[in-house]
């Protein structure tokens, strides 16, 4: 049993393998795991639904509203977070080996981990070129108006 919080109530999430089995075709995957990772590090806030829906054993509009309440009180990542040390204690992805002090958990509480370096690295750069393309426009014109 783990209680999830999103800053206006609870609800207790229970791990069973029908709960497991049921995200899996609730999200349309065979590795859960790589899943979960992957909305985590995408706040995908779909499957953290399907997850408290499954986990929680209640109804997906309930899980939604839940899920909008904690957006609404700046939970979301924390959510995100609890339901990461949820998955960790219920076993079905094998030991992550993260403990509460542990500094994987830290890492998925950190929001900066979330950033994705490659579409960052890629708007630093569609910058950088447009700002290049703009000055040697500017100067062609410059020259061609002499």
């Amino acid at each position: 049993m783990f209680m999830l919080n999103n800053g206006n109530r609870d609800i207790e999430l229970k791990a069973s393998a029908s709960a497991y089995r049921k995200l899996k075709f609730l999200v349309g995957c065979n590795n859960l795991k790589a899943a979960f990772f992957a909305a985590y590090e995408n706040v995908d806030v779909d499957f953290l639904v399907s997850a408290i829906e499954c986990f929680g054993k209640i109804d997906h509009k309930v899980a939604e509203e839940f899920v909008d309440e904690a957006f609404e009180s700046g939970r979301l990542q924390q959510m995100f977070s609890d339901t990461a040390e949820f998955i960790n204690e219920m076993g079905f992805f094998g030991d992550l080996g993260l403990e509460k002090n542990d500094p994987a958990i830290a890492f998925f509480k950190n929001p900066l981990n979330r950033v994705d370096m490659n579409e960052a690295m890629a708007a630093a750069m569609h910058s950088a070129v447009n700002e290049s393309m703009s000055e040697i426009v500017k100067k062609q014109i410059e020259k061609e108006n002499e």
